[in-house]
């Protein structure tokens, strides 16, 4: 918990840092030969290798890993009873042992957090010759970006469950003195589309409608807002 603002602003760094990179590479000449026509200059060169691209999508993408990584160990904070400081095992919201609250989101979370960290090794040193060894280097930009898009959807599945067993931690502390502005704030998304758990019932679906809005570009803004009780 202590080291968060660590991960998230090397996170952020490496954010920009892609951003940058990638602003450029679509701004830059990839053609091979070049062709200047003013001076007749006719250059070969190896422009179209997306070495810049490939590198930048796995240092993104081992950004999304270890945020999954970090929301994982957040949930396992906060459904294991011997750490989350008085809260029901599992979260569950009648009885423990009837209800196994949010046992079964929590093993989706984990699959979710495996399956992303299957997804980290880097792409761009996978380089294989092709075209009769005409191409005896290759960057694999295309795979390591695919790659990377292939992490969202897990990380934001299991920032949903997170972000479900959060607004449940608040219920079951009655929400008294446990929630600043950007707490509540998320809370209210996440209670726009699912209900507290009391006795346990299929959240599948539920799971879903808070991934979709978290991502919405409502949600976010919603979260940025200043807080007005401050």
């Amino acid at each position: 918990m202590r080291c968060a603002p660590q991960i998230l602003g090397a996170f952020q760094e490496a954010l920009w840092h892609v951003e940058q990179v990638v602003t450029r590479e679509l701004n830059a000449s990839t053609d091979n030969p070049l062709i200047f026509p003013d001076t007749g200059m006719v250059i070969h060169c190896g422009n179209f290798y997306g070495q810049q691209i490939s590198m930048v999508s796995d240092y993104l993408r081992i950004g999304l890993i270890k945020m999954a990584l970090l929301a994982d160990r957040q949930l396992e904070r906060l459904v294991n009873w011997r750490y989350s400081r008085g809260l029901p095992p599992l979260l569950a919201g009648d009885a423990p042992g009837l209800n196994s609250g949010f046992a079964g989101a929590q093993l989706l979370a984990t699959s979710l957090a495996a399956e992303a960290r299957l997804l980290g090794t880097a792409a761009s040193i996978q380089s294989i010759p092709t075209n009769a060894n005409n191409q005896d280097v290759v960057s694999m930009g295309f795979t390591a970006a695919k790659m990377t898009r292939a992490v969202l959807p897990l990380l934001w599945k299991l920032v949903a469950i997170e972000a479900m067993a959060v607004a449940q931690a608040a219920d079951l502390h009655a929400r008294k003195g446990v929630m600043g502005g950007d707490y509540r704030k998320l809370y209210e998304i996440v209670r726009s589309v699912s209900a507290p758990l009391q006795s346990d019932r299929p959240l599948a679906d539920e799971i879903r409608q808070v991934m979709e809005l978290l991502q919405s570009e409502a949600a976010q803004q919603q979260c940025l807002a200043p807080d007005a009780s401050s």
